[in-house]
């Protein structure tokens, strides 16, 4: 029988893995508790208690802040800023937490839905820092090359430098053409 805690909570499976998927964007504890609107501890309950539940209330912030940061990359105009998205990304990627585009919609809110594999997949490369082809498809589905860069937590020269180690030449063809497309967007505004 359900307490009556438990029939004002809910499965907290969700809201942790939008989060994990958050910091492995880079997005900072600090960041996200102000976002969804509850504290850091609250935050590092959620993507670590072993046991948790949370209201809903909780867990529908959580889904209103993922749906508005999935796809945006954290802000780093600060030495301060850059460094707490980079340790984020780092302390995911160590978790093994899969980031955004890793889970499909249907899945992440179901417990019994396994965890997507983030470690060595095959397009990662660069000791396992830099997944281009997670770089490709955000820039095959209209992403601007540099922010799809930043999303994967590396700067575009970094995607041409392991595109060029690894012989990665559908990854060179993309960052040749929106280089192209780049220069023609500048001479277009300039004779404009």
């Amino acid at each position: 029988m359900a307490t009556n805690y438990q029939l004002r909570t809910v499965d907290v499976t969700g809201a942790r893995r939008r989060l994990r998927a958050l910091v492995r964007v880079g997005y900072p504890k600090s960041v996200l508790a102000r976002h969804v609107g509850i504290s850091e501890h609250a935050v590092e309950k959620i993507l670590t208690a072993a046991t948790c539940r949370v209201n809903p209330g909780t867990a529908a912030a959580v889904v209103r802040a993922y749906d508005e940061l999935w796809d945006v990359a954290p802000d780093t105009s600060t030495a301060r800023r850059a460094a707490d998205a980079a340790h984020a990304r780092q302390r995911a990627e160590a978790e093994g937490w899969p980031p955004p585009l890793a889970w499909d919609d249907d899945d992440i809110d179901d417990p019994a839905a396994p965890e997507p594999v983030d470690a060595a997949a095959p397009g990662r490369v660069g000791g396992g820092s830099l997944d281009v082809d997670e770089w490709l498809f955000l820039v095959r589905h209209d992403e601007d090359p540099e922010r799809a860069a930043a999303r994967c937590g590396v700067t575009l020269s970094a995607v041409e430098q392991a595109a060029r180690r690894h012989s990665r030449i559908d990854v060179l063809t993309e960052l040749q053409g929106a280089r192209a497309a780049a220069r023609r967007w500048r001479a277009e505004t300039w004779a404009a």
